[in-house]
């Protein structure tokens, strides 16, 4: 990696070269942090120190110097950043860096929470969907089960590890489903607050229910207060809930029928004393209509008898008139009239008078017989009236208090049935809410995302920090379950440990999250701070790190700075008088005036 540097801050020119390390050393306010800054502009990306703003770049310009400038290349690739243009231009695979490869951030110096944030980015220590899904199947929560596996679920639940014949895992898929949506958005935070919220609301349906404040102890055992009506009503073996279902109904009609019975039996009563009362009445108008029935009957009879015979008329001649007879032979042979035509015609009107009186008789005695037929009606309504007035002592007629008896009996079963409900729909809720808690459990900071974190973290110190500490011969540097960062055990913070101590706890961590993240190079300032084996431990370790490096410390001679040249690591540089010269060039006036 070829670093150039022009005119930023008090550095006029640096020609660096980290192949793999570039160590720049000199004195105190030599300029090597602002070299360290202009290589971190350049591979980050922020390309002014947190303190300066943009419209007062040009003070990063070298003191008598229109522009100030950096370039890093390597590859194929290169980045440039003008100031005060602050303008960055990349071409090829432009090399980079995170803020923390470039030593402008470290997790030793942020807060629990923002730590938690950049070891789940590095570490990808959020939990995944069937994660989630197995630390709730692995719970011993109970769940509401609200049916069997649908329509396309099975192919969604069996990657989870969640079996879609078991209505339990179900549950558990359909809410982690519903959930993890809102992960997505609002991560795992977001979750458990959702979950939080749904967890109150469940307790407040389960209050409206129940008419008391929620408690798990109380809750798990809880019956409503009438729930022992139940107790009393339903036969043993019945299936409560279906049983009081039907008896309400049937109780339902049966009030009905009472009310209806009460509001006619009074009436009922006088009705059939009236029909009864009448009974004498009817029964002589009976007998008359059936007296005046016989009477019709006898006079058609005698009226049909009086039709008189019709007279013989024989068949006439067409021209002569005279009246004609049909032998045995079939021929015609005149006759003579036996009877005078007014004789015939009289004993025709005769027939035809009888006709009508035999039929008016016969209207009469149809009559006749209907009268009968409802005379018998009256007189067989008001002898059943009679029966059933004798009964009336045996069967006692509905009165109010009938009504308010079924009444009571009808309220009885409604509220054995409405405390069933509630206490089924309580403990429903209930479930729910030691689901949901199961969740809230599962989504806390301490959760789920903790027990990934703690392995996860195992990893990370075994297989990255680990190895670099050996490499460098250092004590081991941890990051613990609760995010502190340790050094040999101890807090890696002051006082627990020494400041040269935090700066190997530092670089260890900055150098292990830079080949995690794929930075080109890291940046590593007051190397100083280190004695002469913490430095010869830092070389060490960068060598196994096989990472790019620009290390600066102070020195007060340029014959002090190791010859990484001749180690093998890379190249030395002595920055004095606002240039950066490699060693060779920077000892050779002391070479030359030994000689």
């Amino acid at each position: 990696m070829q670093i150039t540097i022009r005119n930023f801050c008090g550095v006029e020119a640096a020609d660096l070269s980290a192949s793999p390390i570039a160590l720049l050393a000199g004195l105190n306010g030599a300029g090597k942090s602002s070299t360290l800054a202009a290589v971190a502009a350049a591979l980050t990306g922020q390309l002014l120190p947190a303190a300066i703003a943009k419209k007062d770049a040009g003070s990063v310009v070298r003191d008598g110097a229109d522009l100030g400038r950096v370039s890093v290349s390597e590859g194929d690739g290169t980045t440039t950043v003008d100031w005060p243009a602050c303008q960055r231009l990349t071409a090829g695979t432009a090399p980079r860096a995170s803020a923390i490869a470039a030593g402008i951030e470290s997790i030793l110096d942020m807060d629990i929470k923002a730590r938690a944030q950049v070891l789940a980015k590095y570490l990808k220590t959020d939990p995944t969907m069937t994660e989630l899904a197995a630390a709730l199947r692995d719970s011993d929560a109970r769940f509401v089960t609200d049916g069997t596996a649908q329509r396309g679920e099975p192919e969604l639940m069996q990657p989870l590890g969640l079996d879609p014949k078991d209505q339990r895992h179900v549950a558990i898929y359909r809410m982690v489903s519903r959930i993890w949506g809102e992960i997505e958005v609002s991560g795992f935070d977001g979750g458990h607050k959702s979950a939080c919220d749904e967890g109150a609301q469940l307790k407040g349906a389960w209050r409206h229910v129940a008419g008391e404040a929620y408690g798990v102890q109380k809750a798990e055992n809880w019956r409503h207060k009438d729930a022992f009506l139940a107790d009393e009503i339903v036969p043993h073996g019945k299936e409560p809930l279906s049983f009081l279902e039907a008896e309400v109904v049937e109780r339902k009609k049966a009030e009905e029928a009472t009310i209806r019975a009460a509001a006619v039996d009074a009436a009922h009563i006088e009705d059939l004393r009236v029909l009864a009362a009448g009974l004498p009445e009817l029964e002589t108008a009976l007998a008359e209509a059936q007296k005046a029935s016989r009477l019709a009957s006898q006079a058609e009879l005698d009226a049909i008898n009086a039709i008189p015979v019709d007279l013989y008329d024989p068949l006439t001649c067409p021209h002569c008139g005279c009246g004609v007879e049909i032998g045995s032979d079939g021929k015609l042979m005149q006759a003579t009239h036996s009877h005078t035509a007014d004789a015939i015609a009289a004993n025709r009107q005769a027939i035809a008078d009888a006709r009508a009186a035999a039929e008016a008789a016969s209207r009469h005695f149809g009559e006749a017989k209907q009268a009968v037929l409802s005379a018998q009606k009256l007189v067989d309504e008001a002898r059943d009236a009679a029966r059933k007035l004798e009964g009336i002592g045996a069967e006692k007629p509905c009165t109010e208090q009938d009504v308010a008896e079924a009444k009571a009996l009808r309220e009885k079963a409604e509220k054995a049935l409405a405390a069933l409900k509630a206490t089924a729909e309580a403990g429903r809720i209930h479930r729910q809410i030691i689901g949901n808690q199961a969740l809230i459990d599962a989504l806390a900071p301490d959760g789920v995302r903790k027990t990934k974190l703690s392995r996860v973290l195992e990893a990370f110190n075994e297989a990255k920090l680990a190895p670099l500490c050996a490499a460098a011969g250092w004590p081991a540097v941890a990051v613990d379950p609760f995010l502190d960062v340790r050094f040999g055990g101890r807090l890696a913070r002051e006082p627990f440990i020494s400041e040269s101590q935090v700066m190997r706890a530092r670089i260890v961590l900055q150098v292990a999250m830079a080949q995690l993240d794929g930075s080109a190079c890291v940046l590593i300032d007051r190397a100083d701070k280190l004695d002469q084996a913490g430095r010869n431990g830092l070389f060490k370790l960068l060598k196994s790190a096989e990472i790019k490096a620009v290390v600066a410390m102070t020195m007060n001679k340029p014959e002090l700075m190791p010859d990484l040249a001749r180690a093998g690591l890379g190249e030395s540089y002595w920055l004095s008088g606002n240039v950066a010269r490699s060693r060779g060039e920077a000892l050779a006036p002391v070479q030359q005036a030994a000689e």
